[in-house]
């Protein structure tokens, strides 16, 4: 009787099914994209000022001109149009405004301590805002080198590479599901509970078969580029040069000479 009711409403339940799917996608795209935009913006506004003034700051020698720099730079931010709330991170938000009060302190003090304080706190700033920029930037420019990649194909086979990319994250998620839901079946079946029908493990291993080969078949013919664009972006490469086996190799101008 159940299963007679089950057959008479499937186009009802599978459209309602599909519906709930496209929603959840829609509202997790959403999402994204604002996460996104809120990640560049902080970068753009707030975080990429602050790294490279703190550089300046930092590797400064003249002790007057640091505290000039120090103060310009708590100046800047501490008015009332301030972005400083578009720092993503609670953390730095909150070392911000503690390293702007012992600046203030130690303005007022003039000692050692206070000095001692602030710079204590404001290496700790740096430091966080370091991390923070660039994990942000990894994540922004995430997928830079495949959609450079892409760039250079022809149309069709852009469309249709971009279109493999989505089949192969979907197979990702797929198999993360499916291996989820064996997982309870199984823990249902060790509990002697057995409420999950016994095809359902037939139906969900059949879809993990699938998922798997599509996603293997795919990163290793078409989306090779895809999967090597993606591990290089997450690959730092060693920045250090050899200079005197490059001073063997360029031709260096000479330098001024007051």
């Amino acid at each position: 009787m159940s299963i007679s009711i089950i057959k008479d409403y499937l186009p009802v339940i599978t459209a309602v099914v599909v519906a709930f799917l496209t929603y959840l996608l829609g509202l997790r795209k959403r999402k994204k994209d604002k996460f996104n935009l809120q990640m560049e913006v902080g970068l753009k506004e707030i975080l990429s000022p602050m790294f490279n003034t703190i550089r300046v700051i930092k590797r400064e020698e003249s002790a007057f001109q640091r505290e000039k720099l120090l103060k310009n730079f708590f100046e800047k931010y501490s008015y009332q149009d301030t972005n400083v709330f578009e720092i993503p991170s609670r953390i730095i938000h909150d070392l911000y405004y503690e390293c702007d009060n012992l600046f203030l302190k130690f303005i007022k003090e003039r000692s050692d301590d206070s000095w001692d304080a602030f710079w204590i706190y404001f290496d700790r700033f740096d430091k966080e805002i370091v991390k923070e920029y660039k994990t942000i930037r990894e994540n922004v420019y995430l997928d830079y080198k495949w959609l450079m990649c892409l760039n250079e194909k022809n149309y069709f086979i852009r469309i249709f590479l971009e279109a493999c990319a989505s089949i192969f994250e979907m197979a990702k998620v797929l198999i993360m599901g499916s291996c989820i839901v064996i997982f309870i079946i199984i823990m249902d079946n060790i509990q002697g509970k057995k409420t999950i029908p016994d095809n359902t493990i037939i139906w969900v291993s059949m879809t993990l078969i699938g998922s798997l080969l599509v996603y293997g078949l795919l990163r290793m013919t078409i989306l090779i580029e895809y999967c090597l664009t993606k591990q290089m972006q997450l690959n730092r490469k060693n920045i250090n040069i050899d200079i005197e086996k490059e001073k063997k190799k360029i031709k260096i101008p000479k330098m001024y000479k007051k």
